[in-house]
């Protein structure tokens, strides 16, 4: 079995989000729109998800 190489880097920009949860789909949506780091974000999930690959 592969272990998870989880990087912790870049994911301080979700800490205040995550302190402060939307209350309703609503504002979910409009807290998706407005953050600003989804090319980072998208990125290090692509990295991890790579990594569970049996390649």
């Amino acid at each position: 079995m592969r272990t998870i190489d989880k990087s912790q880097e870049g994911y301080h920009h979700l800490d205040k989000p995550h302190a402060n949860p939307p209350a309703n789909a609503g504002q979910a949506e409009t807290r998706w729109r407005a953050f600003g780091h989804k090319r980072e974000l998208s990125g290090l999930l692509k990295d991890e998800q790579f990594g569970l690959c049996a390649c």
